[in-house]
C-alpha cells in the first residue's frame, strides 16, 4: 500500500515475496502441529491466503513489466522460458541487459570444478570479496557444475553478484533441512547472509 502509489513497484514486489515466504513458513510449521480441527482450519485458511498472495505477486510483476496495459499481463516468465525479464527493465541501472541478465559484467573471481587458477568453492570466492566495496559490484563467475555447499555472504559484503552458466548448468545445492537437529526454516537457505 505504501510502495505502489509512490512508484516503487520493485519494493512492493519484494515485500509481497517476503509476505508469501512468511505465510508458507507458517503453513509449513503448522503441518507438524497436532491434528486438531482448529489447526486444520488454520492450514486451510493459509492455503487460500497463499494462493491470493501468489496471484497478487504475479499481478505486480505484470504491472512492473507492462504497466496499465492489462491486456498484455500474463504469468511471469522465468529462465526456463528463455529469459527472466524483457530488455529495458533495468530501472536506469546503466547496465545493458540481454534476456534479463546484465551484460558487460567482468568477473572479479572465478569458481570452477577443476580448480585451475580459480576457486574450488563458491564460499572461497565470497570470502575473497572485499568487505567495503562501496557501490562497485564484486562479480563471482561460477562455471558449469554442481557445487554441494551452503554459501553464506557476510552482511558487510555488499554488491556481491553471482553469475553462472545457466539454469541446470551451474547448480549450488546445500543439504540443510528442518528435519535436522537445531535447523529452522530460516537457516535452510542454500545461499544466504551470515
Amino acid at each position: 500500500m505504501e510502495a505502489l502509489p509512490h512508484g516503487k513497484i520493485k519494493d512492493a514486489r519484494t515485500w509481497m515475496s517476503a509476505a508469501l515466504l512468511y505465510q508458507y513458513a507458517c503453513w509449513s510449521a503448522l503441518t507438524f502441529v497436532n491434528d486438531t480441527q482448529q489447526v486444520n482450519k488454520t492450514i486451510s485458511f493459509l492455503d487460500s491466503l497463499l494462493g491470493l498472495s501468489s496471484n497478487g505477486l504475479s499481478m505486480m510483476a505484470s504491472y512492473d513489466i507492462f504497466g496499465n496495459d492489462i491486456g498484455s499481463w500474463r504469468p511471469p516468465k522465468t529462465e526456463r522460458d528463455g529469459f527472466w525479464e524483457p530488455s529495458g527493465s533495468s530501472e536506469g541501472s546503466g547496465l545493458g541487459f540481454k534476456g534479463g541478465v546484465p551484460t558487460g559484467l567482468r568477473p572479479d573471481a572465478m569458481v570452477c570444478k577443476g580448480g585451475n587458477g580459480c576457486y574450488k568453492t563458491v564460499q572461497e570466492a565470497v570470502d575473497a570479496a572485499p568487505a567495503k566495496a562501496g557501490d562497485r559490484k564484486f562479480v563471482i563467475r561460477i562455471r558449469e557444475g554442481v557445487y554441494e555447499e551452503t554459501v553464506r555472504v557476510p552482511l558487510e559484503k555488499k554488491n556481491v553478484v553471482f553469475l553462472g552458466d545457466g539454469m541446470g548448468k551451474t547448480v549450488i545445492t546445500g543439504s540443510l533441512n528442518v528435519g535436522q537437529p537445531g535447523i529452522s526454516t530460516y537457516n535452510t537457505a542454500t545461499v544466504g547472509k551470515s
